[in-house]
C-alpha cells in the first residue's frame, strides 16, 4: 500500500499496486477495478469492474490507463476527482446530489447514483462529492467521489 503524505492542503489518499489480469483490455483511468479471484495470484490481479458478479470484490479507482499484464496503482481510499460516472443515475431525469451512494454501473466499469438511503446491498464505499447533471442518454462523465474500500 502507498499512502499519501500528509499535508494540509490536499486530502489522505491510500492507493494499492495491481496486476492487470485482463486478456487485453487497458484499464480506464478513473474506472471501477475488482480482484480477479481466480485462485491463480489472488490479491494481487485485478479486472476492470465489467460484471455484476465482480461488484462485491471491488478494490477502487484505476489511477490511470494501465495496459493489460502491467501493474499499476488502484485508490482505495481518499478524495478521487475523475471517477467514471453515469450521468443519467437510477433514472433519466435524476441529477446525482452529493452525498449520493456510487454503485457499480457495469455497462462502463463505472459507478452510478442512488439517493441515500436507497441502496441496502451495497455498503457506501463510494459516495458522490458533487452534483451530477443528468442525461437523458447513457452516457458518461468524470466526477469527484470519496472512497472507502478498505
Amino acid at each position: 500500500m502507498l499512502f499519501q503524505r500528509i499535508n494540509r492542503g490536499d486530502p489522505e489518499k491510500i492507493f494499492l499496486i495491481c496486476r492487470n489480469d485482463e486478456a487485453s483490455a487497458a484499464w480506464i483511468k478513473g474506472s471501477g477495478i475488482a480482484w480477479q479471484a481466480d485462485g491463480t495470484r489472488d490479491g494481487v490481479d485485478v479486472v476492470k469492474l465489467a460484471t455484476a458478479a465482480k461488484s462485491s470484490l471491488l478494490v477502487g479507482i484505476a489511477d490511470s490507463a494501465i495496459a493489460a499484464g502491467e501493474y499499476g496503482l488502484v485508490q482505495c481510499y481518499g478524495l478521487r476527482t475523475d471517477a467514471v460516472i453515469n450521468q443519467s443515475g437510477t433514472a433519466s431525469n435524476g441529477n446525482g446530489a452529493v452525498g449520493d451512494i456510487m454503485v457499480p454501473w457495469t455497462a462502463s466499469t463505472g459507478f452510478s447514483g442512488a439517493a441515500a438511503g436507497a441502496v441496502t446491498g451495497f455498503l457506501p464505499n463510494i459516495v458522490l462529492m458533487q452534483t451530477v447533471a443528468s442525461s437523458t442518454a447513457l452516457t458518461t462523465t468524470t466526477g469527484s467521489v470519496f472512497l472507502r474500500c478498505m
